[in-house]
């Protein structure tokens, strides 16, 4: 995977500097930032053939060749937000900035640019029974319910493949027929997948003990098959790595309105009232990156959820860390958020 340090650059290196960073990213851009990362602006590598031809030299500095006017996105927006804008001004790539414009990605209407490709692999645990949604998973396995014309898990895997991943791995057990005859090998997808067996349900993590640890690429991707998200999965998974973390675990933020008074006591005696008080919660949003030594930690062929995974790893005292996800974000799992997912999918062109 690429860092986004390597496409960062001062406005005081030379041409020929800008043309070996661009060579060697991939990316046919630079983001020209200040020492604090702030975006200043861009320039590809048709900025510098064009400056060539009216008469630069390659000891030049880029500083006025540079677009000193760049299209950007803040983050938390979504990669669709990033693809309408880069559809209406006929750009490629566009960075995304946080609201100090401090440089945290760039999107691509190409994931598969060189130096794009991410290696790491995609874990999606595919294998549960669906119980919520009985009506729909009695009939198929729950990856495969539709939203809009596609099943929830090709979505899921469509966008990883445009964000730059191809190595997938789907554990399976209820139908997983099914599973497997939709999807085959991946290749119809641009993808490589490989299928986990479960003999019987080993929850949401127990899949992850049949994996060759010492034969993939970590650290690794691992969701749940029931999330439609807009999230930036490489920007997660940098984020995990810049922060030399064992266990990231995706978040989100939900709001619980209380519609009454809360009387605080203490022995019996009351201390506080808050009328209709709001709490705010950051509740496990069922996407994780995952380190070799957290891996080793599932126990082998048994039921082992993500929330154990987390527990262990908490008491064995690795590093842990949560990624708040700003973007969309719904867990299918039941009726009620399933239909309110097939409304945004269209509405929102998910």
């Amino acid at each position: 995977m690429y860092h986004i340090e390597d496409i960062c650059v001062l406005e005081s290196i030379s041409l020929h500097i800008a043309l070996e960073k661009i060579d060697k990213s991939g990316r046919h851009i630079l983001l020209v930032v200040d020492d604090k990362r702030r975006l200043l602006g861009t320039i590809t590598d048709g900025d510098i053939r064009r400056s060539i031809l009216k008469g630069s030299n390659l000891d030049q500095s880029i500083d006025s060749i540079y677009n000193k006017n760049p299209k950007y996105c803040y983050e938390g927006g979504g990669r669709q937000a990033a693809l309408k804008i880069m559809r209406e001004k006929g750009i490629d790539q566009i960075p995304i900035v946080n609201a100090e414009k401090v440089v945290v990605a760039v999107e691509s209407f190409n994931a598969n640019l060189q130096g794009v490709k991410i290696n790491n692999p995609v874990i999606i645990m595919a294998g549960g029974l669906g119980t919520r949604l009985k009506s729909i998973t009695q009939h198929i396995p729950k990856a495969l319910t539709p939203i809009g014309s596609k099943p929830i898990l090709e979505i899921i895997i469509n966008r990883l493949v445009s964000d730059g991943f191809s190595n997938f791995y789907i554990s399976v057990n209820y139908k997983s027929e099914m599973i497997v005859d939709y999807f085959k090998d991946g290749s119809a997808f641009n993808a490589n997948i490989q299928y986990l067996y479960e003999d019987k349900p080993l929850g949401t993590a127990g899949a992850l003990s049949s994996l060759d640890a010492d034969a993939i690429e970590f650290p690794c991707l691992v969701m749940n098959c029931d999330i439609l998200t807009t999230i930036n999965f490489p920007d997660l998974l940098e984020f995990h790595c810049n922060k030399g973390a064992s266990l990231t675990v995706a978040t989100r933020s939900i709001r619980h309105d209380v519609p009454y008074g809360v009387i605080e006591t203490v022995k019996g005696k009351i201390s506080t009232l808050k009328e209709k008080p709001s709490y705010k919660y950051e509740i496990n949003a069922g996407i994780y990156i995952v380190n070799k030594e957290a891996v080793k930690l599932v126990l082998k062929d048994a039921f082992f959820d993500m929330t154990d995974l987390i527990q262990k790893a908490l008491e064995k005292e690795m590093h842990l860390l949560a990624y708040p996800i700003n973007s969309y974000w719904i867990d299918i799992g039941e009726m009620k958020t399933l239909e309110r997912a097939r409304i945004d999918y269209e509405t929102l062109n998910l």
